[in-house]
């Protein structure tokens, strides 16, 4: 088994490349080649029940250690376990954000410090368990009703895994007017059956 820093490694320079096409500041590097490690390996033969040998240490570090207050922050000292999952999707099924439920385990804890995790792996854990559901329930329920439309018509077809083009336009400019345009035109074509939902880049007259 072997324990390596965090810190262990570069970053690749192909992020380094990146930065400049970038609007925003790069992140802080993590990766500054740092040495320190922790190796072992069982040795069945080491008498009654074996033992664990080292077989390599290196303690020093190239950088500063994380301060005791920024430690939490650290992936490898963060992690749910089984109890903080169990109580953050019972909050979640009766309606409460994720904001909400990470500011009452703080409470409950009684400091962000002794939570053991932070709102990112709160809300990961959250999106999992929700993809899982859809998978396991709606999703599931959609194919069921989809093999039994092929039951009774053999020239059903579904699932194929592609995406499907309805419609496409080129614009000779980026107006509300044009905008308007293409979404009416598009509801006609589609029977005025409008969409459930609309991904933009962020247009301004789009959103307009």
């Amino acid at each position: 088994m072997l324990w390596l820093c965090s810190r262990v490694g570069q970053r690749l320079p192909k992020y380094f490349d990146r930065v400049a096409e970038k609007s925003r500041a790069p992140k802080a590097l993590t990766r500054v080649g740092c040495k320190a490690q922790f190796r072992i390996w069982y040795d069945a033969d080491a008498g009654e029940g074996g033992k664990y040998v080292v077989t390599h240490f290196i303690a020093d570090h190239n950088h500063e250690l994380a301060e005791q207050h920024c430690v939490m922050y650290l992936r490898s000292h963060r992690s749910l376990n089984s109890a903080d999952k169990a109580q953050a999707m019972a909050m979640r099924n009766v309606g409460m954000k994720t904001s909400q439920i990470m500011d009452y385990m703080v409470n409950q804890f009684g400091s962000y410090e002794n939570v053991g995790f932070i709102r990112t792996d709160l809300h990961n854990h959250i999106q999992v368990e929700r993809r899982a559901e859809v998978e396991d329930g709606d999703a599931q329920g959609a194919l069921v009703y989809l093999c039994a439309k092929l039951d009774v018509d053999a020239r059903f077809f579904y699932n194929h895994f592609r995406t499907t083009i309805f419609a496409c336009v080129l614009l000779a400019n980026e107006t509300i007017e044009t905008y308007t345009w293409v979404f009416e035109t598009f509801m006609v074509a589609m029977g005025n059956k409008a969409p459930a939902s609309v991904l933009t880049d962020g247009d301004k007259a789009m959103r307009d």
